[in-house]
């Protein structure tokens, strides 16, 4: 997913704003960052209840329709200290990122998209069933042994 949002940043016509959203995310709960994407928040390592209280953060922050005191109420019940979301120098756009992301990560079922979705949609591997099925270039002859029958 860290490679993904590089290159969207790097895209003529990414979202760069999201990606940053999703870097910084990923930064943060890999401990590669030390403050929270968001709210700044210096909590090290990221638990699930940090991580989602950042993920609340980055809702509000995104979404208008989140108030102050449903973000403290929010910690309040997840048992972690709050701390606002940075609305003077965090883009909306990059706070959506964060909260898709966030809510990736921990699967949160109240999250973007119920938390079953990426931020950015993953490249697709050829399966076995997509491959071309192998034709044998040896012509089974009758008495020659193969691997069901056996030797006798």
């Amino acid at each position: 997913m860290y490679s993904l949002a590089r290159s969207q940043f790097h895209a003529p016509r990414g979202n760069r704003p999201q990606a940053c959203g999703i870097v910084g995310a990923l930064r943060w709960v890999t401990g590669d960052a030390p403050l929270a994407p968001v709210t700044g928040r210096p909590d090290q390592p990221v638990t699930a209840a940090v991580a989602r209280a950042e993920c609340w953060a980055a809702k509000a922050l995104a979404q208008d329709g989140i108030s102050e005191a449903q973000l403290e109420a929010a910690c309040a019940e997840l048992g972690v200290a709050y701390w606002p979301p940075d609305v003077e120098l965090i883009d909306p756009e990059e706070g959506f990122g964060t909260y898709q992301t966030l809510s990736w990560l921990l699967g949160w079922k109240h999250g973007y998209r119920g938390g079953r979705v990426p931020p950015l949609p993953c490249p697709r591997h050829p399966t076995l069933n997509d491959l071309p099925q192998q034709r044998s270039t040896v012509r089974e002859q009758p008495g020659t042994p193969t691997r069901t029958s056996g030797a006798d």
